[in-house]
């Protein structure tokens, strides 16, 4: 069974990751110019620092699991159910949400001062904050497939050979359960 089309949907996490990175910079630059509602903004970007780093790290994690050649049941029973496909979509819909955030923020900073910025921000801070959810939905559906896929490795039911460095991971992974 090709795993093509899960790498695809890992791959599509990356550049929302990408472009969710450089969300953040912005709102750290208007932030560092905005004093009156700083706090606000550094909040705000808090979780989307959060989903950035998670899915870096399941989106490695995922790469040492599952080669191009896995015979991993789990991975194989994921691409039949088409998960991958919904992913890839899910991810798109974030990173299109995520690029219109990106050149709204951009405008944030207004030449009449802090109140006009402030003004702006409160508009444009509820779609930031209802993207929340979805990436949300995306970090925990990724970290529940990494968790499977090495409850799996660890069962002995995966028929490919974990490298060392896997199993180390695995040690590493199962002291914090």
């Amino acid at each position: 069974m090709e795993v093509a089309g899960f790498a695809a949907a890992v791959v599509a996490f990356a550049k929302t990751t990408r472009s969710t990175s450089h969300l953040v910079k912005r709102i750290y630059y208007i932030a560092k110019n905005a004093p009156l509602i700083e706090e606000q903004l550094l909040q705000t970007a808090i979780p989307l620092k959060s989903f950035i780093a998670s899915v870096k790290a399941v989106h490695t994690s995922l790469e040492h699991h599952c080669p191009d050649d896995s015979e991993s049941k789990v991975i194989q029973y994921i691409i039949q159910q088409g998960l991958p496909k919904d992913l890839r979509k899910q991810s798109a819909h974030v990173e299109q949400s995520v690029s219109q955030l990106k050149h709204r923020i951009s405008r944030l900073n207004s030449r009449w001062g802090d109140l006009v910025t402030s003004f702006k921000w409160t508009r444009l801070r509820p779609e930031l904050e209802a993207m929340f959810a979805p990436m949300e939905s995306l970090k925990t559906t990724l970290t529940l497939i990494l968790q499977v896929v090495i409850l799996e490795v660890k069962t002995g039911q995966y028929t490919g050979t974990p490298s060392e460095e896997m199993k180390a991971e695995m040690r590493v992974s199962s002291n914090f359960c």
